[in-house]
């Protein structure tokens, strides 16, 4: 083998010219003994591995490759060896620096002179660039696949969930068209349908109605849908009191969804609400609030009761589209209820009224009551289609045509102003009867409807009559009253005259001649209380005094006189027989009585100021 290497060196030491320079420009060249060690290398080897041609020759190549190639590369050197014709194949090495190179050898027998495989000739060509080239892209290809797969993945995703999103609008129309122009008889097993639905469809356990009243205080259960083996608690939830469940009403009020993935997550507090989600075996749930006017008046919920469920958009989205279907349902049957126990009540009032009350459009009857046949002394038909000025005399007594007068408050009242008026009527049977009639508009129905009622007033306008005649003879006697009265005055003032001037001119001097008498001095005070009386009763004094003082008593009244009149305690107490101490304490009651308990001023002084 030596031998073989000195005379490959030899012939490329004499090797001159384009060879040469061919030899050491293309593609790596490297020649192997039989025991696969280097016995040449060109420069582009060492070039490209780094390593210096002195420490490659009489290296082992598989000292070289990597060690998981060395058992492929070894098996295809050997077949080489045999003189088998070897295809291209690739291997990997690490150049000096570390880095890892790809090449792909070609590998031919070398011959000795005797026509036998003594070595191996490699051409070495370096396709790294081209293997870093196909990793990329195998990179990208894998990248690209996972890309497609997670693609394919979220586009599977998307048609379930726009499917599942399709199913539910669909359900959710189809409840929602069902509730249109229900009949009021027909709706609680629609909403118990409605409810089957949803169960069936959401794989629930349980769905309800929920309604509150008394204020938003009470609730109760109207409706409930539960799927095979679940069981209903309709009847045991009703009356309830909100205030008591007030970790999920209280959300319910808010207009707020209550969702609980879990309710053994429920805090301690929520006692109540933890007692019945054992009681009903409910793992998970989803309340949604019924509102009205920004108020809620109930909640549609639904119950899991053996497994917890995880609420996406869609079914929080349709289960608040039906929330709103089941509001607008119970409202509209609720209005309708009302509005036929407002007819029922009305139409009694309107049978039962005994006033006479009737309809008119285009100013003829279209409806009337009861009274108002008892009134006309008509039956219905002789009166539905006639016109007011039909039951009127020709004329009204103001002298008014009744037919053009009765279109003139018609006409009054359809441009917006209520009419009010007296009016004389005729019975079928021409009776004229005094009416009081009161005419109002409105719109039914697209159509200007006047309603009348109308009050007999027959008998009141009588009285009236009868009232006028007695009221001018009333006149005639108060007049001839005020005439004996005026006289009476007259007669009185004369009679008030005549006493005091006889009491001055015939006792009162005779008074003066007694005081000059001898008498004593008892005798005097008795005198002059008898002259001051006497001075009192023609005097204005008295007549006031008796009529400010009618809480007083005879003695406050007699004792008020002599205070007057400037007698002492003790001069009173004498001339009315009783102690000074009675006195004094009527004298208190005198002033309690003018309210001068308080005021300083004397009873003798404010008496004395008494005039008329």
């Amino acid at each position: 083998m030596n031998e073989l290497k000195k005379q490959i060196d030899n012939d490329l030491f004499n090797i001159k010219g384009p060879l040469f320079h061919l030899l050491n420009s293309i593609d790596g060249i490297y020649m192997l003994d039989k025991d696969k060690r280097l016995i040449f290398v060109n420069e582009m080897i060492t070039k490209r591995s780094g390593f210096p041609e002195k420490w490659l020759l009489g290296k082992c190549l598989f000292e070289i490759i990597k060690p998981e190639d060395v058992e492929y590369v070894k098996e295809k050197l050997d077949a080489t060896l045999r003189g088998e014709n070897v295809p291209p194949y690739e291997l990997t090495y690490y150049a000096a620096d570390g880095t890892e190179k790809w090449v792909e050898i070609n590998t031919t027998g070398i011959l000795d002179e005797s026509q036998h495989v003594s070595g191996i000739l490699v051409i070495s060509r370096d396709i790294t660039a081209r293997k870093k080239n196909e990793e990329e892209l195998q990179r990208y290809r894998t990248h690209l696949e996972h890309l497609v797969d997670e693609k394919t993945t979220e586009l599977k995703t998307f048609n379930e969930q726009l499917k599942y999103k399709l199913e539910l609008e669909d359900i959710s129309s189809s409840i929602s068209a069902s509730f249109i122009n229900l009949p009021i008889e027909k709706t609680d097993a629609q909403i118990n349908y409605a409810l089957k639905r949803i169960v069936e469809f959401l794989k629930a356990g349980r769905s309800y109605l929920f309604l509150l009243y008394n204020n938003g205080k009470k609730m109760y259960k109207t409706h409930e849908w539960c799927a095979e083996g679940v069981e209903p608690f309709i009847e045991t939830q009703k009356n309830i009191a909100v205030e008591k469940f007030s970790h999920f009403t209280d959300k319910i009020k808010n207009l707020e969804v209550l969702y609980l993935s879990d309710t053994n997550k429920l805090p301690i507090e929520a006692r109540h609400e933890r007692r019945v989600c054992k009681v009903q075996h409910i793992k998970s749930m989803i309340n949604i609030p019924m509102a009205y006017q920004g108020r809620a008046i109930g909640l549609v919920g639904l119950d899991y009761p053996h497994t917890k469920n995880e609420l996406d958009v869609n079914t929080l989205f349709f289960l608040e589209s039906v929330a709103r279907s089941f509001t607008n349902l119970i409202v509209r049957r609720n209005t309708m209820l009302a509005l036929e126990e407002s007819e029922k009540k009305y139409r009694t009032i309107f049978d039962t009224a005994h006033d006479s009350i009737f309809l008119l459009n285009n100013y003829r009857f279209t409806e009337c009551n009861d009274y108002t046949l008892r009134l006309f002394n008509c039956r219905r038909k002789d009166i539905i289609g006639r016109s007011l000025a039909d039951f009127s005399p020709e004329t009204q007594p103001d002298g008014s045509f009744s037919r053009e007068k009765s279109m003139e408050y018609i006409n009054k009242v359809l441009f917006g102003k209520p009419q009010f008026f007296e009016w004389q009527n005729r019975t079928l049977d021409g009776n004229i009867i005094d009416t009081e009639v009161s005419l109002g508009g409105f719109w039914c129905a697209d159509k200007h409807m006047v309603i009348a009622i109308v009050r007999d007033i027959t008998d009141r306008k009588k009285a009236e009559r009868e009232l006028q005649i007695s009221t001018t003879s009333l006149n005639d006697y108060n007049s001839a009253l005020k005439i004996l009265l005026s006289q009476r005055d007259a007669d009185k003032h004369e009679l008030e005259t005549t006493i005091q001037k006889n009491t001055r001119e015939l006792v009162l001097p005779y008074i003066d001649k007694l005081k000059r008498r001898n008498l004593n001095h008892e005798q005097l005070i008795y005198l002059d209380i008898l002259e001051a009386n006497l001075k009192n009763i023609i005097s204005p004094f008295s007549r006031k005094l008796t009529a400010s003082s009618i809480h007083f008593t005879p003695t406050e009244i007699r004792i008020a006189n002599l205070i007057k009149e400037g007698r002492t305690m003790k001069e009173i107490a004498m001339v009315l027989g009783i102690s000074i101490n009675s006195v004094n304490l009527h004298r208190q009651n005198i002033r309690n009585k003018l309210n001068l308990n308080k005021k300083k001023i004397s009873l003798k002084t404010y008496l004395m100021s008494i005039t008329i």
